[in-house]
């Protein structure tokens, strides 16, 4: 049989694909126009350039998470993120205990001056240090005895975690009458240990915040009122701000068919967490006057709820502040 040419029929190979008549085509008229120097009109390539690749930078701390207030140095993530790594690691040799703070149960506020109408509750982890004037509820939790119970330490050095606590701050009810709106601002803190020198304490009731001048006060300060509280900056140069919160709660008036007074636009309570890390190993000492506590650690963590009424001549003393907590520590 004869065999007809495959260039009658307008086939050829090119590296082993067979070209279509019509591609044939076009492949002569790029030919032509590449001869004549004119634009490719189709497989036209464009030169790009690859870009670089960027290489984040390796870190093994949380941005976010790990708010400030460190036990006793100046304030690191380097240094925080490590006490954070080592307890980790201590969780597959070490049984961890919980130590429970005490409980704080309808606790209802004071007034911050006579005459202010403004009212503060405050808290403080362990016992309150002698030199601070004012109310303060002393939660406990550091005080760890010898022993081989679960609350309990078997040798003297343990590796404390942190303190974890739970408040509630919940309005009163009121049968009768109105009642404005009342404006909250509730600060956790820490002491400074480098502002702190051997047989001197700063106050918070009288240093926590700061004035025009660049001078510290406090709710006891003389003159001080439910504005200054409200719109004073914080007295970061001596104390680590772990936490600094606003908020705005309203009154429940009236019965349950008659709603009175009340406004809905706002909650009736408040529910705040917090976190109040330690990740250091330290010391307790089984006789003398730091007796089954910290020997080398401050863990005097405070926190003080301010209120105040959004009409200036009611008084904000229509709620009340209930609390839980416990203290995580490695017995080591």
């Amino acid at each position: 049989m004869h065999e007809i040419p495959r260039q009658k029929l307008g086939l050829s190979f090119r590296a082993g694909s067979v070209l279509l008549p019509q591609e044939k085509n076009k492949k002569k008229i790029n030919e032509k126009n590449l001869v004549q120097g004119k634009e490719m009109p189709y497989r036209k390539t464009l030169a790009t350039r690859r870009r670089r690749p960027i290489r984040a930078k390796k870190t093994t701390f949380k941005k976010k998470g790990y708010a400030r207030g460190l036990a006793r140095f100046a304030y690191s993530r380097k240094r925080l993120a490590s006490g954070i790594s080592m307890s980790n690691m201590l969780n597959t040799i070490a049984e961890t205990k919980l130590l429970a703070l005490n409980r704080q149960q309808q606790q209802s506020p004071a007034e911050i001056n006579s005459g202010s109408k403004a009212f503060y509750k405050a808290f403080v982890v362990g016992a309150k240090p002698g030199s601070w004037t004012g109310t303060y509820n002393a939660l406990g939790g550091v005080t760890i005895m010898k022993g081989v119970d679960s609350n309990q330490r078997e040798g003297n050095y343990v590796f404390m975690q942190k303190t974890h606590i739970s408040l509630n701050i919940d309005t009163s009810y009121q049968s009768s009458g109105y009642r404005p709106p009342m404006e909250f601002r509730v600060i956790c803190a820490k002491l400074k240990r480098g502002t702190s020198p051997t047989g001197y304490t700063l106050d918070p009731s009288v240093s926590l915040f700061l004035n025009e001048g660049g001078t510290h006060f406090g709710h006891s300060s003389s003159g001080c009122d439910g504005t200054d509280i409200m719109l004073q900056p914080l007295n970061k140069r001596d104390y680590f701000i772990k936490s600094d919160r606003r908020f705005t709660l309203s009154i429940p008036v009236g019965t349950k068919t008659d709603p009175g007074g009340y406004s809905g636009h706002y909650a009736v309570k408040k529910n705040l967490f917090y976190n109040l890390g330690f990740y250091k190993k330290t010391r307790f000492e089984d006789s003398g006057g730091l007796q089954n506590v910290p020997y080398d650690l401050d863990t005097a963590y405070f926190i003080i709820v301010y209120a105040r009424s959004v009409d200036k001549a009611q008084s904000a003393n229509d709620w009340e502040v209930n609390l839980r907590g416990t203290t995580s520590f490695k017995d080591i």
